[in-house]
């Protein structure tokens, strides 16, 4: 499981620059993507006890996730979590690219860290929560990995593969998207969704997910 966890890491982390070199061999990454509209969603998965394992291992993701972001090249930390079922908790983070200034946030660590701060008030003890603070210039999310399998109908994990050392080349793709959804959050779906129909339109190929 170890290992299996380790390439769903690998392949959060190299998707957007996979997507971009099989689209177009040569092309430079380019993470820059637009602000959405600020404003927050509490989500439908309920609400945790105060003091609870929930909230601990949100907290933890509360503590990594801004650093993450802040030391990486697409100023994002997509698919992070903590924790183990029924209180496993995804989180992502992204800080977005100003045009008017022609930067990102000067800090968007500190960014992302009132973001965190305005989903537990505006969304108190909430399982699941987005908000998008500073006039568009960062966001946080989170929700609870077993309501959004559960909602999906993704079983559990491993269920797919269930010989990794044997499996096939298309079983081990499929395993590896199933995780990706599976820490995914809606808004993180729509622009994966969003950006790989931009990258296949510049493409001279044909790419499918």
């Amino acid at each position: 499981m170890a290992r299996a966890r380790a390439t769903v890491v690998l392949a959060l982390a190299l998707l957007p620059v996979a997507l971009l070199t099989a689209a177009a061999a040569g092309t430079v990454a380019d993470y820059r993507r637009l602000a959405p509209s600020p404003g927050h969603k509490c989500g439908a998965q309920g609400t945790y006890a105060p003091g609870s394992a929930y909230e601990a291992n949100l907290r933890r993701l509360a503590t990594s996730v801004p650093r993450n972001a802040n030391a990486s090249g697409c100023k994002c930390s997509p698919g992070n979590h903590a924790g183990e079922r029924p209180d496993n908790v995804a989180a992502s983070a992204y800080c977005y690219w100003r045009p008017d200034a022609g930067s990102w946030p000067s800090d968007c660590a500190a960014c992302i860290a009132r973001a965190f701060e305005e989903a537990q008030r505006l969304c108190p003890y909430h399982r699941q929560a987005m908000v998008v603070v500073d006039g568009g210039e960062c966001s946080f999310s989170f929700h609870d990995v077993q309501q959004r399998e559960q909602s999906m109908g993704l079983g559990s994990p491993g269920e797919y593969v269930a010989d990794r050392d044997h499996a096939s080349y298309l079983d081990l793709l499929q395993y590896i998207n199933k995780e990706l959804i599976r820490y995914m959050s809606e808004d993180e779906m729509l622009e994966l969704k969003n950006f790989t129909e931009r990258v296949t339109q510049a493409s001279t190929g044909c790419l499918t997910m």
